[in-house]
């Protein structure tokens, strides 16, 4: 009873100041040990109060073996699920704390971390679950995150992946691309990630029909490949893939999807650069979506599609020219100069429109759309870099 009324007051700041100075997260934490006590109650309380504040976390963090009990009595009945859920729940939460996770991690000989690890080949989902998601709260420090795949985490993950991609859960599958993406991000994993097969693995889930996991495997598959043109042109050579990240470009019913796709695709590019891979793209109609990531509302994606058009117009030279002048990437820089967009944007923009002014047709569409007026009216004529651009686009213009 005491607790349900602490419990509805934990979100004034006053209440919950004055309980983390008591011992209530410590003595909370001990009942839970007590077979005789019903841990729902005291998990909610705990809950509650490590969402809302980061000191709570790293008092619980100091008590985590309290929260092992628990598991130890209610991770084998079914009927004990929700309980099983709380405590993984509040688990993974003080991996999520700045100071919590130092406690509980402690450099990889935490007990909390190193039975979650144990968890990874349990045959209970949520505790796989749970194991899975530290590890990629863990993984949000590079440091922790190289450490991690030294200690030879990620084949553990791949085994949850592979006896039988049919069988494995939705929450399970978002768990382990959301992890697998953390782990992808600094320079140093991505080739061990890559030695370790994860590519092989993701192309067995890429035609998921659940938005989320595709938002989280496609994300990750974008960070892996960066500066890797072996396992780019891999990818691309792949067509059903390319195909299907090319597809996912224009969905409309998940943004998250659609927005990843379309940068998955610009980095495809940027990291293959070979003929073969880009004509894979250019044949399936990969210009299409960079035309339109070239003008939409974030500069990053922005930057990322010209790019990956200017990297086309230079590889695939004369075999893309009409595939140009038939879509609205033109008409689409025209907008770039007109909307006066940033110094950097418009650089590449002149870049792009300087390598495809060779073609008459591209040259034709450009004088009609007046570009040379629009390169004019851009506020940054005093800039040596855009001087030295612009003079090359008025000359080739003429």
């Amino acid at each position: 009873m005491l607790l349900n009324v602490i419990t509805g007051l934990v979100d004034t700041d006053m209440c919950r100041d004055a309980i983390l100075k008591r011992d209530f997260i410590k003595m909370s934490s001990e009942l839970l040990t007590k077979k005789d006590v019903d841990p729902e109650i005291i998990l909610e309380f705990l809950s509650s109060l490590c969402n809302s504040s980061d000191d709570a976390k790293l008092q619980l963090a100091m008590h985590c073996k309290n929260l092992l009990s628990v598991l130890e009595r209610y991770s084998t009945n079914e009927e004990d699920i929700d309980i099983l859920k709380s405590v993984t729940d509040l688990i993974v939460l003080l991996f999520a704390g700045e100071k919590s996770l130092k406690e509980v991690y402690k450099n990889g000989e935490g007990t909390l971390y190193r039975e979650a690890i144990k968890w990874l080949q349990s045959d209970v989902e949520q505790l796989q679950c749970c194991g899975v998601l530290v590890i990629g709260n863990v993984a949000t420090n590079d440091e922790q995150s190289i450490s991690l795949v030294k200690q030879g985490v990620v084949s553990k993950l791949l085994n949850l992946l592979l006896p039988d991609p049919q069988k494995i859960s939705d929450d399970l599958q978002h768990a382990i691309f959301s992890t697998l993406r953390n782990l992808s991000v600094p320079v140093e994993n991505k080739q061990a990630l890559i030695n370790a097969g994860l590519l092989k693995v993701a192309l067995q889930f890429y035609d998921s029909n659940l938005y989320v996991v595709q938002f989280k495997l496609i994300a990750m598959i974008r960070l892996l490949i960066d500066g890797q043109s072996e396992a780019s042109s891999f990818l691309i050579k792949n067509v059903d893939f390319t195909k299907k990240i090319i597809s996912l470009t224009d969905v409309q019913t998940h943004s998250g999807v659609q927005a990843e796709s379309s940068r998955l695709l610009a980095r495809l590019i940027k990291n293959s650069k070979d003929v073969e891979s880009l004509s894979i793209i250019l044949e399936n109609d990969g210009l299409k979506p960079l035309e339109n990531m070239m003008i939409c509302e974030h500069d990053v994606m922005k930057n990322e599609a010209l790019m990956a058009i200017i990297i086309l117009a230079n590889v695939l030279k004369n075999n893309i020219g009409d595939k140009i002048d038939k879509s609205n990437i033109m008409e689409g820089l025209k907008t770039l100069f007109d909307e006066k967009e940033s110094l950097y944007i418009i650089l590449n923009g002149l870049t792009l429109l300087n390598s495809i002014l060779s073609h008459d047709k591209l040259k034709s569409k450009a004088k009609s759309l007046d570009i040379e007026n629009s390169i004019k009216s851009l506020p940054f004529q005093g800039d040596e870099q855009f001087k030295v651009s612009s003079n090359v686009a008025y000359s080739l213009l003429k």
